[in-house]
């Protein structure tokens, strides 16, 4: 089952990408395994989450990094198989980030994944809108400093 949700912010791809990569760095879930420093190729990580009424652990590790572009990541223990891909490119408006899930459940998952997928979907559209309000924040900001840098003068 894939599940897909996007937004657009404001920001530049290259900021947006790099919130990204913080985004996840400094999320409370996220606990990084690995001694990167940064998400990068390689990197293994858990991610908690609410799931089914109880709060899991699920184990990922970074399959691809292309930088300014896609983060892609896949489970590596779990009762099914997950993978996960944040995508930013170029929009009219600024940048689109999408956020894709794609899960194969297992063996009696199958029987419930009408409900996984739901879950899933609400737990994605959460973190997604919650990514969007911390980007237009950071554009905000970043839009004050360099008014208030440029019009110094101004203000004495």
């Amino acid at each position: 089952m894939n599940i897909v949700h996007s937004i657009v912010v404001r920001n530049s791809l290259k900021d947006t990408f790099s919130y990204l990569e913080s985004f996840k760095k400094n999320n409370p879930k996220i606990e990084v395994i690995t001694s990167n420093t940064r998400f990068t190729l390689g990197t293994k990580y858990s991610e908690v989450f609410k799931w089914l009424g109880k709060t899991r652990k699920f184990r990922f590790e970074i399959t691809q990094f292309i930088p300014n572009q896609t983060i892609k990541a896949i489970t590596s223990s779990s009762d099914f198989p997950m993978e996960e891909t944040l995508k930013v490119e170029h929009d009219e408006a600024g940048t689109r980030i999408s956020w894709q899930v794609n899960i194969q459940p297992k063996g009696l998952s199958k029987i419930i994944s009408p409900v996984i997928k739901s879950n899933v979907s609400k737990q994605v559209s959460q973190q997604i809108h919650q990514l969007k309000e911390r980007l237009d924040l950071d554009f905000m900001t970043k839009t004050t400093l360099a008014f208030a840098t440029q019009n110094h003068n101004y203000w004495l």
